[in-house]
């Protein structure tokens, strides 16, 4: 529907005119209303309408109101074809998952297992195509139960629309961040694209047994009669499947260091991608890079006031690091959920919180939000927000840094050097990063958050609420 009969209609059914309308929504006058029903302001101003109208009690607006309001202003904005690719970005982010799916592979691998009466020494899939969330959460689940290594390399041809991109990204969530989950997207030759392996969703399983004796299996996933899986008479590597591919990228953590490296390297690594590029993230709190450099240095302390041997290479970098984002003139945008940052006032833990360091202390939990106030106050580039009440997002963090990538990091990462490292940078398409960037300003930002001022508000309250436990 036309956005402006759309506006009508609301006001009509609701016994309003255009200054009643503006009213309601905080204008001073029905200009405003009327310069966004005729298409002639600018979208910052279309997306203020937009947030007044969504959150504005009064109007009542139903759950279908809003969704088509939203979708007309992205329409008249951005073009009919961005709402299916904006739809599925808000899927990636969202706290759920599609998961109807036959327990093909589970029951295969506890299948072999049982007949293999502890003989098992390694279970290796290569998965082709396979984007689906259900059998995803199938194979995680089969990754956890077995006391053997199950490794899984999958091979994506390389989707031709944007709009299915997120959904491949939503899909391979369960596994992206196991540690021997190696994900790679492929692009062929278009004579190619439906021959073959990748014409099909399909894995070869290997299943190796002491001795040095394996079995392997090919197991197709489409047609009437659903999963045929095929015993192969000898040794297939998976590379004999393949058509000729003319690019192989990794999809997961394809120049992220683990900490095991060391984590001056990782934080080096961080480093150079806040360095000069914008930043839009998602987080349910603040992360360590918002820390002032002196409270995360005295927090990493021993007992007895000392700084770890292994840890004295970190305080250049956590000084240059906190130099950079303060002195920073590209566009920072965070995006917190409430009720996880109530949690770090409270507990003074962060939901990735280093192993490293201990709990911050009261006063220092009072400090830390002070200087995120200030920066949000009297930098421009700085923009700290809170989703609305009750949206419910993946608890993951999600951090598009422009022209660099989209950094995916598992919540309650905690950088232990002993443990595994939860985070994925997906670099490119070009396009995709684009994509993702309008999403995040156009409808995340616009429908998904709370203003400017409701969120230093709360701000504001989250810092009180640590003052009292000062006192206390």
């Amino acid at each position: 529907m036309d956005l402006k009969k759309m506006i009508v209609r609301m006001m009509e059914q609701r016994g309003l005119s255009k200054a009643g309308l503006a009213y309601a929504l905080g204008y001073k006058s029905a200009t405003s209303v009327t310069r966004v029903m005729d298409g002639t302001c600018g979208k910052e101003s279309a997306g203020v309408f937009l947030q007044r109208m969504l959150s504005c009690a009064p109007l009542a607006l139903t759950a279908e109101e809003k969704r088509d309001l939203v979708s007309c202003l992205d329409s008249r904005e951005l073009g009919e074809e961005n709402e299916g690719l904006y739809d599925a970005f808000a899927y990636l982010l969202e706290n759920m998952y599609r998961t109807r799916c036959e327990p093909v592979f589970r029951e295969l691998i506890m299948d072999k297992a049982q007949e293999a009466c502890g003989e098992f020494v390694r279970t290796g899939i290569v998965l082709f195509n396979s984007v689906d969330e259900g059998l995803s959460w199938e194979i995680r689940r089969a990754m956890e139960k077995q006391p053997f290594p199950i490794t899984i390399d999958h091979y994506i041809l390389m989707a031709q629309s944007l709009t299915r991109l997120p959904g491949m990204v939503k899909a391979v969530l369960p596994l992206l961040h196991t540690s021997n989950y190696r994900c790679r997207t492929v692009s062929i030759p278009e004579e190619g694209a439906c021959r073959g392996i990748f014409g099909a969703d399909a894995a070869l399983m290997t299943f190796e047994y002491r001795g040095g004796e394996e079995k392997q299996y090919l197991c197709y996933m489409y047609g009437d009669k659903g999963a045929v899986t095929i015993p192969l008479p000898r040794h297939v590597e998976a590379e004999d499947l393949f058509f000729p591919m003319e690019n192989i990228r990794q999809v997961n953590g394809e120049g992220v260091p683990n900490p095991m490296e060391g984590m001056d390297r990782y934080l080096s690594f961080c480093c150079d991608l806040e360095r000069d590029h914008a930043v839009y993230q998602v987080k349910p709190s603040l992360g360590m890079e918002q820390i002032p450099s002196d409270i995360l240095i005295n927090a990493s302390m021993d007992e007895e006031g000392r700084l770890p041997e292994d840890l004295k290479g970190l305080a250049p970098l956590l000084e240059y690091r906190e130099k950079n984002l303060l002195s920073k003139k590209k566009a920072q945008y965070h995006v917190f959920k409430e009720e996880e940052m109530k949690r770090f006032v409270l507990t003074g833990r962060m939901n990735d919180h280093p192993a490293l360091l201990r709990a911050f202390t009261p006063p220092e939990r009072v400090r830390i939000l002070r200087r995120l106030e200030d920066r949000n106050r009297k930098n421009s580039n700085v923009h700290l927000l809170f989703f609305k009440e009750g949206d419910r997002w993946l608890d993951d963090e999600v951090t598009l840094y422009e022209d660099a990538g989209l950094s995916i990091i598992k919540p309650g990462t905690d950088y232990s050097p002993g443990g595994h490292h939860s985070e994925t940078l997906l670099v490119g398409p070009a396009e995709f990063l684009e994509a993702y960037k309008s999403f995040y300003l156009n409808r995340l930002l616009r429908a998904r958050c709370r203003d400017g001022k409701e969120s230093a508000a709360i701000l504001r309250s989250l810092i009180e609420e640590a003052e009292k436990l000062c006192e206390g």
